[in-house]
Protein backbone atom coordinates (compact mmCIF):
# COMPACT_ATOMS: atom_id res chain seq x y z
CA UNK A 1 0.00 0.00 0.00
CA UNK A 2 1.66 3.51 -1.06
CA UNK A 3 2.06 5.55 1.54
CA UNK A 4 1.80 8.81 -1.02
CA UNK A 5 -0.29 11.41 0.70
CA UNK A 6 -3.08 13.11 -1.69
CA UNK A 7 -2.85 16.70 -1.42
CA UNK A 8 -6.08 18.40 -0.05
CA UNK A 9 -9.27 18.76 -1.93
CA UNK A 10 -10.27 21.87 -4.18
CA UNK A 11 -12.57 23.31 -5.56
CA UNK A 12 -11.03 23.36 -8.90
CA UNK A 13 -7.54 24.16 -10.54
CA UNK A 14 -6.50 28.14 -10.81
CA UNK A 15 -7.08 27.80 -14.61
CA UNK A 16 -10.19 26.82 -14.37
CA UNK A 17 -12.83 29.26 -16.27
CA UNK A 18 -14.23 31.03 -13.56
CA UNK A 19 -18.51 30.73 -14.34
CA UNK A 20 -19.51 33.94 -15.94
CA UNK A 21 -21.98 36.80 -15.02
CA UNK A 22 -24.83 37.15 -17.27
CA UNK A 23 -26.34 40.41 -16.76
CA UNK A 24 -26.23 43.33 -18.51
CA UNK A 25 -26.29 47.45 -17.55
CA UNK A 26 -29.26 49.18 -19.06
CA UNK A 27 -27.32 50.09 -21.71
CA UNK A 28 -26.19 46.48 -22.73
CA UNK A 29 -22.97 46.78 -21.37
CA UNK A 30 -22.28 43.36 -19.75
CA UNK A 31 -21.37 43.09 -15.82
CA UNK A 32 -17.42 42.28 -15.46
CA UNK A 33 -16.00 41.20 -12.14
CA UNK A 34 -12.54 43.39 -11.53
CA UNK A 35 -9.21 42.10 -12.28
CA UNK A 36 -8.37 42.14 -8.63
CA UNK A 37 -11.49 40.13 -7.74
CA UNK A 38 -11.08 37.77 -10.25
CA UNK A 39 -7.36 36.89 -9.24
CA UNK A 40 -8.17 36.51 -5.95
CA UNK A 41 -11.22 33.99 -6.75
CA UNK A 42 -8.84 31.75 -8.95
CA UNK A 43 -6.32 31.69 -5.89
CA UNK A 44 -9.08 30.14 -3.35
CA UNK A 45 -10.46 27.88 -6.18
CA UNK A 46 -6.68 26.14 -5.90
CA UNK A 47 -6.73 25.76 -2.26
CA UNK A 48 -8.40 23.84 0.45
CA UNK A 49 -11.56 25.44 0.77
CA UNK A 50 -10.63 24.96 4.94
CA UNK A 51 -7.49 27.14 4.39
CA UNK A 52 -9.75 29.93 3.33
CA UNK A 53 -9.52 33.04 5.76
CA UNK A 54 -12.87 34.87 5.16
CA UNK A 55 -11.42 37.50 7.22
CA UNK A 56 -8.68 38.22 4.01
CA UNK A 57 -10.66 38.25 1.76
CA UNK A 58 -12.67 40.88 -0.22
CA UNK A 59 -16.49 40.65 -0.49
CA UNK A 60 -17.18 40.00 -3.36
CA UNK A 61 -14.58 36.62 -3.35
CA UNK A 62 -16.50 35.73 -0.92
CA UNK A 63 -20.01 36.01 -2.33
CA UNK A 64 -18.64 33.68 -5.43
CA UNK A 65 -17.28 31.30 -2.89
CA UNK A 66 -20.35 30.98 -1.01
CA UNK A 67 -22.35 30.60 -4.07
CA UNK A 68 -20.21 27.72 -5.08
CA UNK A 69 -20.27 26.13 -2.31
CA UNK A 70 -24.15 26.54 -1.24
CA UNK A 71 -24.46 25.27 -5.28
CA UNK A 72 -22.09 21.73 -4.45
CA UNK A 73 -23.62 21.51 -0.57
CA UNK A 74 -20.43 20.81 0.05
CA UNK A 75 -18.05 22.35 3.11
CA UNK A 76 -21.06 23.16 5.12
CA UNK A 77 -18.87 24.58 7.70
CA UNK A 78 -17.15 26.72 5.49
CA UNK A 79 -19.91 27.80 4.10
CA UNK A 80 -21.08 28.91 7.84
CA UNK A 81 -18.00 31.24 8.22
CA UNK A 82 -18.39 32.60 4.88
CA UNK A 83 -21.46 33.78 5.51
CA UNK A 84 -20.77 34.92 9.46
CA UNK A 85 -18.33 37.50 8.14
CA UNK A 86 -20.41 38.83 5.03
CA UNK A 87 -22.96 39.52 7.90
CA UNK A 88 -20.60 41.68 9.82
CA UNK A 89 -19.48 43.43 6.53
CA UNK A 90 -23.55 44.56 6.00
CA UNK A 91 -23.87 45.25 9.47
CA UNK A 92 -20.47 48.01 9.58
CA UNK A 93 -21.82 49.71 6.20
CA UNK A 94 -25.41 49.85 7.88
CA UNK A 95 -23.94 51.37 11.07
CA UNK A 96 -21.98 53.87 8.81
CA UNK A 97 -25.37 55.14 7.93
CA UNK A 98 -27.62 54.91 10.80
CA UNK A 99 -25.59 56.41 13.02
CA UNK A 100 -28.60 59.25 13.72
CA UNK A 101 -30.82 56.18 14.71
CA UNK A 102 -31.70 55.03 18.23
CA UNK A 103 -30.21 51.30 18.68
CA UNK A 104 -33.80 49.69 18.20
CA UNK A 105 -34.60 51.78 14.85
CA UNK A 106 -30.77 50.67 13.55
CA UNK A 107 -31.07 46.88 14.66
CA UNK A 108 -34.29 47.04 12.62
CA UNK A 109 -32.87 47.88 9.53
CA UNK A 110 -29.93 46.03 9.70
CA UNK A 111 -32.50 43.04 9.95
CA UNK A 112 -34.33 44.29 6.57
CA UNK A 113 -30.92 44.75 5.01
CA UNK A 114 -29.03 41.34 6.19
CA UNK A 115 -32.50 39.56 5.16
CA UNK A 116 -32.51 41.39 1.41
CA UNK A 117 -28.64 40.39 0.63
CA UNK A 118 -29.05 37.10 1.80
CA UNK A 119 -32.46 37.08 -0.92
CA UNK A 120 -30.01 38.13 -3.25
CA UNK A 121 -26.77 36.03 -2.51
CA UNK A 122 -29.07 32.96 -2.59
CA UNK A 123 -31.14 33.77 -5.36
CA UNK A 124 -31.93 30.66 -7.91
CA UNK A 125 -31.73 33.26 -11.03
CA UNK A 126 -29.41 35.19 -11.43
CA UNK A 127 -30.89 39.42 -11.64
CA UNK A 128 -28.61 42.61 -11.73
CA UNK A 129 -29.20 43.35 -8.18
CA UNK A 130 -28.13 39.34 -7.43
CA UNK A 131 -24.41 39.40 -9.58
CA UNK A 132 -23.76 43.47 -8.86
CA UNK A 133 -22.97 41.97 -5.54
CA UNK A 134 -20.07 40.20 -7.15
CA UNK A 135 -19.03 43.37 -8.84
CA UNK A 136 -19.01 45.69 -6.28
CA UNK A 137 -20.66 44.78 -2.90
CA UNK A 138 -20.35 47.89 -0.46
CA UNK A 139 -22.05 49.93 -3.24
CA UNK A 140 -25.39 47.75 -3.67
CA UNK A 141 -25.82 47.34 0.26
CA UNK A 142 -24.74 50.97 0.70
CA UNK A 143 -27.53 51.88 -2.32
CA UNK A 144 -30.01 49.09 -0.09
CA UNK A 145 -29.41 50.97 3.10
CA UNK A 146 -30.11 54.41 1.55
CA UNK A 147 -33.27 53.20 0.17
CA UNK A 148 -34.39 51.70 3.55
CA UNK A 149 -33.65 54.94 4.87
CA UNK A 150 -35.92 56.50 2.61
CA UNK A 151 -38.89 55.51 4.81
CA UNK A 152 -39.89 56.89 8.07
CA UNK A 153 -38.42 55.49 11.30
CA UNK A 154 -40.11 57.34 14.34
CA UNK A 155 -42.03 59.74 12.15
CA UNK A 156 -38.66 61.21 10.86
CA UNK A 157 -36.64 61.01 7.48
CA UNK A 158 -32.98 60.77 7.72
CA UNK A 159 -31.19 63.50 6.10
CA UNK A 160 -28.95 62.27 3.52
CA UNK A 161 -26.73 65.02 2.86
CA UNK A 162 -25.11 64.93 -1.05
CA UNK A 163 -26.42 61.03 -1.92
CA UNK A 164 -29.43 62.24 -3.96
CA UNK A 165 -26.37 64.48 -6.02
CA UNK A 166 -24.67 61.15 -6.74
CA UNK A 167 -27.36 58.85 -7.46
CA UNK A 168 -28.25 61.41 -9.94
CA UNK A 169 -24.66 61.33 -11.38
CA UNK A 170 -25.01 57.35 -11.95
CA UNK A 171 -28.24 57.93 -13.84
CA UNK A 172 -30.31 56.57 -10.92
CA UNK A 173 -32.64 59.13 -9.63
CA UNK A 174 -33.72 59.35 -6.12
CA UNK A 175 -34.35 55.32 -6.37
CA UNK A 176 -31.67 53.39 -5.48
CA UNK A 177 -32.98 49.94 -4.95
CA UNK A 178 -30.97 48.31 -7.52
CA UNK A 179 -27.87 49.98 -9.29
CA UNK A 180 -28.45 48.56 -12.79
CA UNK A 181 -25.59 50.41 -14.45
CA UNK A 182 -22.42 48.22 -15.08
CA UNK A 183 -19.39 49.20 -13.06
CA UNK A 184 -17.86 51.36 -15.32
CA UNK A 185 -21.35 53.50 -15.04
CA UNK A 186 -21.69 52.93 -11.43
CA UNK A 187 -18.72 52.23 -9.71
CA UNK A 188 -15.69 54.22 -11.23
CA UNK A 189 -17.32 57.40 -11.54
CA UNK A 190 -16.93 57.52 -7.45
CA UNK A 191 -14.92 55.56 -6.04
CA UNK A 192 -12.12 55.79 -8.63
CA UNK A 193 -12.27 58.99 -8.51
CA UNK A 194 -11.10 58.65 -4.61
CA UNK A 195 -8.40 55.72 -5.74
CA UNK A 196 -6.75 58.54 -8.10
CA UNK A 197 -6.59 61.51 -5.55
CA UNK A 198 -5.28 58.90 -3.07
CA UNK A 199 -3.00 56.36 -4.50
CA UNK A 200 -2.51 57.34 -8.08
CA UNK A 201 0.91 56.84 -8.36
CA UNK A 202 0.48 53.24 -7.39
CA UNK A 203 -0.36 52.76 -10.99
CA UNK A 204 3.21 52.05 -12.84
CA UNK A 205 2.38 51.94 -16.38
CA UNK A 206 2.40 56.24 -17.85
CA UNK A 207 -0.04 54.87 -20.20
CA UNK A 208 -2.49 53.77 -17.89
CA UNK A 209 -2.21 56.70 -14.96
CA UNK A 210 -3.01 59.01 -18.33
CA UNK A 211 -6.19 56.73 -19.12
CA UNK A 212 -7.64 56.83 -16.15
CA UNK A 213 -7.16 60.13 -15.35
CA UNK A 214 -8.63 61.26 -18.74
CA UNK A 215 -11.89 58.84 -18.19
CA UNK A 216 -12.45 59.76 -14.58
CA UNK A 217 -10.62 63.01 -13.91
CA UNK A 218 -11.17 65.15 -16.99
CA UNK A 219 -14.33 62.88 -18.41
CA UNK A 220 -13.19 61.32 -21.47
CA UNK A 221 -15.28 59.19 -23.45
CA UNK A 222 -13.72 55.73 -24.99
CA UNK A 223 -15.33 56.92 -28.11
CA UNK A 224 -17.54 59.42 -29.70
CA UNK A 225 -19.51 59.99 -32.70
CA UNK A 226 -18.63 63.39 -33.09
CA UNK A 227 -15.11 64.00 -34.04
CA UNK A 228 -14.56 67.22 -32.33
CA UNK A 229 -14.90 65.39 -28.87
CA UNK A 230 -11.57 64.28 -27.44
CA UNK A 231 -11.86 60.92 -26.57
CA UNK A 232 -9.64 58.02 -25.04
CA UNK A 233 -9.61 56.03 -28.55
CA UNK A 234 -8.27 59.43 -30.41
CA UNK A 235 -5.77 59.76 -27.60
CA UNK A 236 -4.41 56.48 -28.54
CA UNK A 237 -5.23 55.70 -31.39
CA UNK A 238 -3.04 52.28 -32.06
CA UNK A 239 -4.55 50.57 -28.78
CA UNK A 240 -8.47 49.18 -29.12
CA UNK A 241 -11.02 49.39 -26.83
CA UNK A 242 -10.99 46.67 -25.03
CA UNK A 243 -6.84 47.39 -24.37
CA UNK A 244 -7.49 50.57 -22.71
CA UNK A 245 -10.44 49.33 -21.07
CA UNK A 246 -7.78 46.70 -19.50
CA UNK A 247 -5.40 49.53 -19.15
CA UNK A 248 -8.09 51.28 -16.91
CA UNK A 249 -8.91 47.79 -14.93
CA UNK A 250 -5.09 47.15 -14.41
CA UNK A 251 -4.60 50.72 -13.00
CA UNK A 252 -7.59 50.44 -10.75
CA UNK A 253 -6.62 47.06 -9.26
CA UNK A 254 -2.83 48.69 -8.35
CA UNK A 255 -4.11 50.92 -6.87
CA UNK A 256 -7.13 48.85 -4.59
CA UNK A 257 -3.66 47.23 -4.00
CA UNK A 258 -1.67 49.91 -2.48
CA UNK A 259 -4.58 51.01 0.27
CA UNK A 260 -4.74 47.56 1.05
CA UNK A 261 -8.59 47.51 0.46
CA UNK A 262 -10.49 44.20 1.20
CA UNK A 263 -14.27 44.38 1.07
Amino acid sequence: MSDHQHPPPTLGPPSDGLRPLTQSSTKGKPYARFVDIEDEIRRMLGLDPARWNPKELKSETLIYLIRTLAKRQANQDVLGRLVEQIGRRVWKIVQDFTNDFDQLVRDEIEDKISTRVVELIFATAPTRSSEFLEIAFRTKVKALVLNELRRPYGHRFVKITGEEDEASEHGQGVTLCDPAPGPEEEIIRHEVRELIRTSIRAVTDVRHREAIILRYEQGWPMTDNDPSIPTLRTRFPNFSKRQIQNWINTAISEMRRAIGEKP
